[in-house]
């Protein structure tokens, strides 16, 4: 009995060693790393961002309406013919800068040769009512003649002095010489400023009765904007509102200008009424004609979540902002963009007032904490 159980034993121990040994055998599997790395602004970035905070507003909009430049007809000077007659000579073309006094043109007028023979009868009545007023004086002195002799020539001195003073006058408005042999009649600019419209050629007849100006002179100073507004757009123009007038001449600047008139009536074709709004033109830039955008900023009704439009990243068709919790903690929220007017972008949806967002290299966040690599 004893020998059997001792070989038992050692059968079972060896059975036991063999399979700890083959248990030994096999490494028990590797367990992986589910532990994503930690993403963190580094310190020159944290440096460098701009925070804002999304705040309720009311939605600003920009309006663009089709204009026109025109002068300021506050500012024309019309010049009419003062006499009839054939136009000798024009010295003044559509667009020349003219100073006060300057001829325009020249006509030669019958009228102007009444004018000399009114001047030549006023001259030679004026010469001898002085020479009677003189004789008087020295007559009245030595007693030959009585006073009211004396005053009759003197009255008759004063109304010479009258006529000739009239005619003399005439003379200077219709720009005409008395010594001249031939009959002329100057066109002379009244005021300093641009020719921006001109109705005279040379050999024209010019008459005094049909009601058309030879040339309209304006300083240019200040211009105005007409612009074209729809009635649906109406309730957005107020007067005294602030504009920014962008011509085709010059598309990289700003005119700003004062909505001054607002329309009553209707263009019955177009549907469209006009608002006239006022620019200084200190340097000459704008011509009449010119074609413009005005932009009229106005205020909507409704208010909402407003954050700089720096914040908006646009992505895959989709916008969104980096939420700023922490340096650790930054969230890419997609928003939904109400309207954008290049300052303020205004949110109807994913953002929420008084949230923190990054404003200067928003771009560079979102591609920090949305890399795929």
């Amino acid at each position: 009995m004893i020998m059997k159980t001792n070989n038992i034993i050692p059968f079972f121990c060896g059975l036991a060693f063999i399979s700890i040994l083959g248990a030994s055998c096999h490494s028990a599997p590797k367990e992986e790393n589910t532990v994503e790395p930690k993403i963190t602004l580094s310190s020159q970035l944290s440096s460098e961002i701009t925070l804002d905070t999304a705040k309720m507003s009311n939605v600003r909009s920009d309006l663009t309406l089709f204009a026109k430049i025109s002068a300021d007809q506050d500012q024309l000077s019309r010049i009419y013919p003062l006499a009839s007659g054939l136009v000798l000579s024009v010295k003044a073309m559509l667009g020349d800068h003219v100073t006060e006094g300057q001829e325009l043109a020249t006509l030669r007028s019958s009228d102007v040769n009444d004018f000399q023979n009114q001047y030549t009868q006023a001259l030679n009545t004026l010469h001898l009512a002085q020479k009677n007023a003189s004789i008087a004086e020295e007559l009245y002195k030595t007693k030959v003649y009585s006073e009211r002799d004396l005053l009759t020539a003197r009255s008759e001195l004063k109304k010479a002095q009258s006529d000739s003073a009239r005619v003399s006058q005439l003379f200077t408005i219709y720009g005409a010489k008395a010594d001249n042999k031939v009959p002329e009649y100057r066109v002379i600019s009244p005021v300093d400023g641009y020719v921006i419209e001109k109705n005279i050629t040379p050999n024209m007849a010019v008459r005094t009765d049909n009601g058309t100006n030879l040339f309209t002179i304006s300083p240019l100073r200040h211009v105005w904007v007409l612009a074209d507004v729809y009635e649906s757009d109406l309730s957005k123009i107020k007067l005294g509102q602030m504009v920014d007038v962008i011509t085709v001449a010059y598309p990289d600047t700003v005119f700003k200008g004062i909505v001054e008139q607002v329309s009553s009536i209707i263009d019955p074709v177009s549907k469209t009424l006009k608002i006239r709004a006022v620019l200084e033109n200190k340097n000459g830039m704008l011509k009449p004609e010119m074609f413009a955008h005005v932009k009229v900023n106005y205020v909507e009704p409704a208010k909402m979540v407003s954050i700089p439009s720096s914040a908006i990243v646009f992505e895959g068709s989709k916008n969104f902002v980096m939420v700023y919790h922490s340096k650790d903690v930054v969230e890419t929220r997609e928003v939904t963009v109400y309207k954008d007017n290049n300052k303020q972008s205004y949110i109807s949806a994913g953002l929420k007032e008084g949230e923190a967002v990054v404003t200067k290299y928003a771009q560079l966040v979102f591609s920090t904490f949305n890399s795929k690599s």
